[in-house]
């Protein structure tokens, strides 16, 4: 008899889990999985990443390794935008099955709207984790984006700080000084060989010119 109680006992509790489907698993897991991801941690490094960019006073290599800590924690969370997956798709599909929800002004059975509740509550729940894991996911993206920003206009200084632009106009009284001097040393040249006979000979048939 009491082993009896005892099947009855458990097949009572395996129809209540089944009955909320299988809930406690599926957040038992969740819970498993998030615990691999240190949000508090993240939300350090995050708010470290973002005063150092508003400060821009690192350098590069450090802005390269900042960036290399962030692409991880992006990798782990776009990971994390799986949990629960199939028990979102598996609650999607129960609260499909019941139907359209009545119309503004309309009713539906108090068992529908009851059972209707229970699954939406159970499947805002599962979305919990992921849709967390996706938000940190942009911000670490944003993060990243912002740093490779500054690497790039790092670099376009640098390459501005190696010569004079001849795009700026005031690079241009310069430039036109080294064209002349070149022109002039050009016109010297020539004269010097127009004196010498074979030199002119050359120039004018058009050959390379022979002192």
């Amino acid at each position: 008899m009491k082993t009896r109680f005892l099947a009855v006992l458990l097949l009572a509790m395996a129809a209540a889990v089944f009955s909320h489907g299988g809930a406690a698993p599926a957040f038992a897991q969740a819970q498993s999985q998030q615990e691999g991801i240190d949000y508090a941690q993240w939300d350090r490094d995050a708010s470290r990443a973002e005063k150092v960019l508003a400060e821009g006073k690192a350098t590069t290599p450090a802005f390269d390794t900042l960036r290399s800590e962030l692409v991880d924690w992006r990798t782990r969370f776009l990971d994390a935008q799986n949990i629960n997956s199939s028990r979102i798709k598996t609650l999607r599909d129960q609260i499909s099955a019941l139907g359209d929800p009545p119309a503004e002004g309309e009713s539906e059975p108090k068992e529908i709207a009851q059972r209707r509740a229970e699954l939406t509550k159970q499947l805002n729940q599962a979305q919990a984790p992921s849709l967390k894991a996706v938000e940190a996911y942009s911000r670490a993206d944003g993060l990243i984006r912002e740093i490779d920003q500054t690497i790039r206009e790092r670099q376009a200084d640098q390459l501005l700080k190696l010569g004079p632009s001849p795009v700026n106009p005031v690079n241009w009284p310069a430039g036109l000084i080294a064209i002349r001097g070149t022109l002039v040393e050009v016109g010297n040249e020539i004269a010097a060989n127009w004196d010498n006979p074979n030199a002119r000979a050359s120039l004018r048939s058009g050959l390379p010119v022979t002192l």
